[in-house]
Order: C-alpha cells, then structure tokens, then sequence
C-alpha cells in the first residue's frame, strides 16, 4: 500500500490530496497514491490497490482522447520500461515492473533518457503541417517513419513465440496471448493493417486525412518484414502444476487450489493465457454440489439436494448398476448404497484426474471406462453413457479423438501426428475387444514423440504431454502389472441403454434430461453449473490419491473377456459333468476336447497355452480352485500334477473345499 513516496532519483515538486508529483527536468511524474481523501480531508488511513485503479481510470481516457485533446502524457505503461529491468527481481522476488524498482537499479540520468526516448520512438509517422503566408494552418501532409515501426509493434505487444514446431507471431493483451497465423503471410498482413487501423487508428479518432494516408499506402507500409524481425519470447503458459489448475472464462480466471476454488483477474495472475483456452462464457460460482469422506475401504459421498446440475445428475444414475430394483438410492439396502457410492466418487476423481493438465510422474495412468453390466465377452452393450463422459472432456480440454475400431490404427505411423503442447486429452473411442494396449504404454508413462505428416517430429516432455481416455464395450486382454499400474478404471451401469434384445425401452440422458447435453437445449444456467462441476471434481482429485472403482465386476467382465464365448459355452457343458470336477483329469485329453469344438480356422489358433489362460480364468470367475496345493507335486513347487501318464488337472468347487473345511 502507497501512502506516500520517497524517491531518491526525484525532487518532490507538489504533494496532492491523493497524488504526489516529482520533477524531472522538463518533464514530470505523476503516482496516484492509496491515501483517502473527504472534504478537502485527507485521511490517516489508506485503501489497498486505490491509487492502481485511479491510474488505470485516468490513463484510459487520457488515451482515449489524446487526439480530441492533446494532452501532456507520456506513458503510463510500466511494460515500455527498457528489457534490462526485468533481470532485477524486487524484495518478494518478483520480476521488477515499475518505477520505484526502476529507480533502484538506475539513476536519474538514465530515466531523463527513457522518457525522451519513449516519447517519440513509437510513433510511426511525421505530421508536416502547412500554413499559409498568414500562418493560418491550411492542411498536413505525412511522413511515414519505417524504423518506428519495429517500436510501435513491441508497443502493442507484439512479438514472435517457438512453440516447438515454428515461430508464430503472437500479441499479449494484459497476460492473454492472441496468436497471429504465420502460415499464410496475406493472413497475418491484413490483420496487422487492421489492427493499426480499426484498433488503434480508428479508436483514437485520428483526422481523417491520415487515416486516408495510412489506408492508401497499407501495402508498402506494412511489408511482413516489419514483423519477422521482432524478437523471440519464452512465454510461461504453465496455467497448472502439481496442486493447482486454472479454468479460463471471458470474465475471469478461476484457480483451483486443494483448499479453495477462487476468481482471479487476467492482469493479476503471473501466468500468460492463449486467447482460444478461454472460454467465450461468463462464469458465476455456486456452493459445493458434493462432499466427499473415506468409509473403511469404501466412500461416502454427501450429494447436495438442490446441486440443480444435469450433468452431475447423469453421473450418479451411471454409478447405480441396482437401478432395476430402484432409481432412488435410498430406497436400496447398505451395501447396493455403498456400491454406487464407490463407482461414483471413482467418477469424479477420474474427471478431476483428466482436466488437471499437470501429469505428475507418480500418476502416469490412462483412464478406460467400461460397462459394469455383466454379458458374453463377444456381445457389444454401450449407450452407457461413455461417450457423454468423452464429450464433457472436449468442453473443457483441448481434445483430439481416435477411432479405436480401426483394426490398423496404431500401424499409421502418425497416428499421433497432430498432438502438440496445447492438446490436453486424446480420447481412443470404442476400443475393439481386441485393442492393443501394448502400444500405449510408452505415451502414457514417458515423454511423448510426435511424428508429423509433413515436418520434422518433436518431444513433449512428460509433465506437459496430454492424457489419455479409452472408452469401450469390452474389458482388456491382458492383466499383468504393465497393463494394470497404467489403467485407471471407471465403470458405467447400463442405467441408459437402447431398446433391444435385453431392454424394452429406451432410456438415454436426452430423453430423460429433455435435452442435447452441450448442444440444443443446453442453458446458460447448465453450462454455469457443469463447469462449476467441473472446477469441484479438480479439486477434489487435487486433494486424493488414486481411487479405484469397486474391483470385483470389472475383474469379472475381463476374465469373461479372457475366457472368450467360445470357452464359456464348452465349459458350461464339459463340467456340467460331475467326474470332471473334484478329481484329477488329464490336461491333454481335457484341452483337445475343447479344441475339437472348435471350427477349423480357430482350432488351427489354440494352444495348450492358451487353453491353460482361458481356463485359470474361468476357474477365477466360477471361484472355484485350480490344482489345489495339497494335489500338487513338491517338484512342481505345488502348482502342477505330474504323473507317468502325462499331467493332470484338478478342478475343486466351492462346495468342495467348503465340506473339506
């Protein structure tokens, strides 16, 4: 807080009831102090940031009507200081930006020179004015001033940004970032001569013949380059990290912290924003919509009744696989509550998870959402709702999609060719039964190389690389550490679903909501609360380790998906006998019984192998015991039956190891 000034370099030449003004030779300084002033009465105390907003007030009409009426600022930007301030850090440690840091690092002499310098360096052109032999003005005639240009441009915040693949040219706007398209120069000319023109010309109320003048010669006075020479700039677009997050909106910028979701103005955070991250949307907080508590191994969630929120609403009715017995939770017993209570907080964590842009190194997980309905590994459910969960992420995120049927996807060499720093989320949409996950891991746990169709590949490094979500009808084929470590799962109850061989009816979010989430019918007031939404999961991510669904359906639906249909219905009749269960059979005549029910093409696949896998799983699924330790061989360290007349199998059913205990 100002209430008064003591500057060394400058000789006080009037103190006012709110501003103090120095003398500097010809020129003067002007600081709009915090002192309060009431009837002609100044104040003891002060307002914070007062005397801020009484300079930016005053230097807003001051350069609104400077060509109406001249007047004697020079500047009032503490941005035109010289690049060699910004090496000096000030007493918190931050970047010096204005005059008191100034003049602790120069002298009086230094600063006399800067203004003078400023004062004419940014004006590209000489006005000549003709009089008549009376001196009676008659008209002006103008020069244009070519080396002013450059200054001009750096003085409208231009300048040029490397953003791994090119140089573009870009313009900063009170820390908001507008990129100019360098990819067609016609393009990026016209807007350089419109905004010279319509923005600043036009709005300053410039005579009309300069304007006539500037308009006539836009073409020779604005070669490309007068731009391609502006200097290069590292830009700090880390709008999150590891315990915060910003959301961007037309009318502020909201952190997320793990304590507080809070409201920031552009000009007061320390981060620069691309113009296109901001959403073209008026955003107004609402009071917390859940709370969340851990219960044992389990959550318990507190869902405020009057969160009016539709898209929370399309959650919590896909975390509820008991809907048949009732929709309303209350009306459920403990642990059917306690279920898709679980499901849905794992929901949430994951939404927080995946529009946190910042990829910690102890997080590095793909999210896969998959049906919790139980059915044959072959048979294709969906309408769950995991597409409404992809495409509530492209609202928020920077999002490119992948078609996860493509047998040949991963074979495209650029398949990932378009990613670039800005991309927070690539979605792979309904992932075949067979989709090879292999192919992902190293993008999902390293740094990530992209491989453009038409230049030269790049890495993003990890903590910038983009996440990754997996939607899909089936399970994975694979259960091994790789593949388990990098998955986060979350399941979808079959609560929507489209009117078929299982449902009579159908039963999706438009015509249970009335409406096309994001689309037509879509309020500003939904919009309000989805992202409000969306700011709370955040925060809630920000403030917990990794949480799992309730693991025991989504294991059943993979080992359904390990078995394969063609084992279940084999199996389903092979141990409907009672000598093949609770006694040793032999493994070889077991599995080429299997075999031989088979076609030929897919017998011409199977393996003894194979067979084994499908049939741990099965055994898994039917909890029941394969080769039971006490049937086993010490030599085999007790996970196989050896004989002389080959290796046997011993399968033990619940009921069996129940009596035997």
């Amino acid at each position: 807080m100002i209430g008064s000034n003591d500057i060394e370099e400058a000789k006080l030449f009037h103190q006012g009831k709110v501003r103090d003004v120095f003398y500097y030779g010809k020129d003067f300084l002007i600081v709009a102090t915090d002192r309060i002033s009431a009837f002609d009465y100044v104040l003891g105390s002060v307002i914070p940031d007062k005397g801020r907003i009484l300079h930016k007030l005053s230097m807003f009409w001051f350069d609104y009507v400077q060509n109406i009426v001249p007047n004697h600022i020079i500047t009032g930007d503490f941005k035109r200081f010289p690049e060699e301030l910004k090496k000096y850090n000030d007493f918190r440690g931050n970047p010096c930006k204005d005059l008191r840091d100034y003049l602790e690092h120069f002298n009086k002499h230094e600063f006399k020179n800067l203004i003078k310098y400023r004062k004419t360096s940014i004006k590209f052109w000489k006005e000549i004015k003709k009089n008549d032999d009376k001196g009676t003005y008659l008209y002006s005639e103008y020069q244009f001033r070519y080396l002013n240009l450059r200054n001009f441009f750096l003085a409208s915040g231009f300048y040029n940004y490397n953003n791994l693949l090119e140089n573009v040219l870009v313009q900063e706007k009170e820390n908001i970032i507008i990129k100019i398209t360098r990819n067609k120069e016609k393009d990026t000319l016209a807007f350089i001569k419109n905004y010279i023109i319509e923005d600043f010309l036009h709005r300053r109320y410039y005579h009309e013949d300069f304007m006539e003048f500037i308009s006539k010669g836009r073409d020779r006075f604005f070669p490309i380059s007068s731009i391609s020479d502006l200097p290069i700039r590292e830009i700090d677009f880390e709008y999150s990290g590891e315990d915060y997050q910003y959301l961007f909106f037309k009318n502020t910028a909201l952190q997320i912290s793990k304590k507080e979701i809070s409201e920031k103005k552009y000009n007061s955070i320390e981060k620069k924003v691309w113009k296109e991250k901001i959403k073209d949307f008026n955003f107004k907080k609402v009071p917390n919509m859940f709370t969340v508590k851990p219960a044992g191994d389990s959550w318990d969630i507190s869902i405020n009744p009057n969160h009016g929120c539709d898209y929370f609403q399309f959650l919590i009715n896909s975390s509820n696989p008991y809907w048949r017995k009732s929709k309303d939770w209350s009306k459920l017993n403990y642990e059917e509550v306690v279920e898709c209570q679980h499901y849905l907080v794992n929901k949430i964590y994951a939404l927080g998870y995946l529009l946190h842009r910042h990829k910690r190194d102890d997080r590095p997980w793909a999210v896969m959402s998959l049906d919790l309905r139980e059915s044959n590994p072959d048979e294709s459910n969906g309408r769950s709702g995991k597409s409404l969960f992809g495409k509530s992420l492209k609202m928020v995120a920077n999002y490119i999609e992948r078609n996860g049927k493509n047998s040949k996807l991963f074979e495209n060499n650029h398949v990932f060719g378009d990613v670039n720093e800005q991309t927070d989320i690539i979605h792979i949409q309904d992932a075949s039964r067979y989709f090879n996950m292999d192919f992902l891991y190293n993008f999902i746990t390293n740094d990530f190389d992209v491989n453009p169709k038409f230049s030269s590949g790049f890495t993003i490094p990890f903590q910038k690389s983009p996440k990754i979500y997996i939607s899909s009808n089936f399970s994975l084929n694979s259960d091994n550490d790789s593949t388990i470590g990098r998955i986060l799962h979350i399941g979808f109850s079959d609560y929507y679903h489209i009117k078929g061989k299982i449902h009579d009816e159908n039963c999706t979010p438009m015509t249970e909501f009335k409406k096309i989430f994001f689309g037509k019918g879509f309020t500003d007031n939904d919009w309000n609360l989805f992202y409000n939404f969306i700011a709370q999961a955040i925060k809630f991510y920000l403030n917990h380790d990794r949480i799992d669904p309730p693991l025991d359906s989504i294991r059943r639906k993979y080992l359904k998906n390990i078995c394969g249909t063609e084992f279940i219905d084999w199996a389903v009749s092979f141990f409907s006998l009672p000598e093949n269960l609770n006694s040793k059979i032999d493994l070889k005549e077991t599995s080429n019984n299997f075999i031989n029910s088979l076609s030929a093409n897919q017998s011409r696949k199977e393996g003894m192998s194979k067979f084994k896998k499908r049939l741990e799983a099965y055994c898994e699924f039917k909890n029941w015991k394969l080769n039971p330790r006490e049937v086993c061989c010490k030599s085999s360290d007790y996970t196989r039956i050896l004989s002389n007349s080959g290796e046997k199998i011993y399968i033990q059913t619940k009921e069996e190891n129940e009596n035997e205990n």
